[in-house]
């Protein structure tokens, strides 16, 4: 501790005659210094944390400092959510300079998901927009989804990840072996893909 630390720097005999004080509660120079030296070493504490890099990532920083760090990258969430939802939008970026990328509606969209979380963002394409260039489509698994569905949406409008001038539609899929049977009849198509989240979100479309 800062008090103790700065109390035995002091010479021998301070030290000393302040132990044979007997007036009060005794020791009332290591009192007195411990008005400053606790403080100080609250301060301290921070600055050390600050230092190692922890009140700077958002998942081991205190709560309490969550909005801030959430303002240097332009996050903005409404005041009922929860602690790990503020972690994981200020980790993913979720707006900010990055407001209205795919990966920003994703990431957005996350945060009222359960499960693994997928999503996946379509730009004006495929049946669920009709093509129309104004629509982005939001597909997510339906046994991951929020009740209601549209608490997708309003994430992603809340996190300010919205694009301007874009409507968002929000649809649900359900995995099935059957689509993966028959999207990928054999084993060795399954091989020949990147990753397995391409057969777990099979179906989607």
């Amino acid at each position: 501790m800062t008090t103790e630390r700065w109390y035995g720097r002091l010479p021998e005999f301070y030290r000393d005659a302040d132990a044979q004080e007997q007036s009060g509660d005794g020791y009332p120079l290591l009192r007195y210094l411990s008005l400053l030296g606790d403080q100080a070493g609250e301060v301290e504490t921070v600055l050390d944390r600050a230092a190692a890099g922890e009140l700077s990532d958002p998942q081991r920083a205190d709560p309490a400092w969550l909005p801030w760090l959430g303002q240097l990258v332009g996050v903005r969430m409404p005041p009922a959510t929860t602690v790990q939802a503020w972690r994981d939008a200020i980790e993913d970026g979720a707006s900010g300079w990055r407001s209205g990328t795919r990966e920003a509606i994703a990431a957005a969209a996350r945060t009222v998901l359960t499960g693994t979380r997928y999503v996946d963002v379509r730009p004006h394409e495929g049946k669920t927009t009709g093509g129309n260039p104004w629509v982005i489509a939001i597909v997510v698994r339906a046994d991951e989804a929020p009740a209601p569905l549209s608490k997708v949406a309003d994430a992603v409008v809340s996190a300010g990840a919205k694009p301007a001038g874009f409507a968002l539609a929000v649809t649900t899929f359900v995995p099935t072996w059957d689509a993966v049977d028959t999207a990928y009849p054999t084993w060795q198509a399954i091989d020949a893909l990147a990753t397995w989240a391409q057969v777990d979100s099979t179906g989607a479309s």
